[in-house]
């Protein structure tokens, strides 16, 4: 096949010689062509090509936050990955990663990470104030930022318990 055609044919020029272009598709790996002229001695030929990821172009959330309470933090650890054009990881990428909060809450923890393998992890990030409907962005100098979904952030239950000894009825002054 030749760019996303089952077949395709051409003709020659004055030359002798016929020309075709192929795309590669954005996954990389190895793709043929096969080339047959009828009665042409040596046909089919086939061609093989292959992909490679391109540059870093692009972050993309790995794993999505999720509702959590009050500083609590992310379970599992937010992790983005930086991508080539294609969704492609680039696995030789070690760019910072930075992300911030869509809200006005602080996020408590590291929230600028390298990436190791083309993947930045957050650990114990969390977020000090609760609200709904948070987002987190992921940035990093010349790619195309990503932004998380939508999380809840709900405040932290406070139990309070006050202990003390009955008193005894027949001591005066307890």
């Amino acid at each position: 096949s030749v760019n996303g055609n089952p077949t395709a044919s051409t003709s020659t020029g004055s030359d002798g010689i016929a020309q075709v272009t192929r795309t590669l598709g954005l996954t990389p790996g190895d793709y043929t062509t096969t080339a047959a002229v009828d009665g042409l001695s040596g046909s089919p030929v086939t061609f093989t090509s292959t992909a490679t990821i391109g540059a870093a172009a692009k972050l993309a959330f790995l794993v999505q936050p999720g509702n959590i309470v009050v500083g609590q933090p992310f379970s599992p650890d937010i992790r983005v990955e930086i991508q080539d054009i294609g969704g492609n990881r680039v696995p030789g990428a070690t760019n910072q990663v930075t992300i911030t909060s869509s809200r006005s809450g602080t996020l408590v923890g590291t929230a600028s990470m390298n990436a190791v393998a083309g993947i930045a992890t957050f650990p114990g990030l969390s977020i000090n104030k609760a609200n709904s409907a948070y987002t987190l962005r992921a940035g990093a100098s010349g790619l195309s930022s990503a932004t998380s979904g939508s999380f809840d952030v709900a405040k932290a239950s406070t139990t309070l318990s006050i202990t003390g000894d009955t008193p005894d009825p027949s001591v005066v002054g307890q």
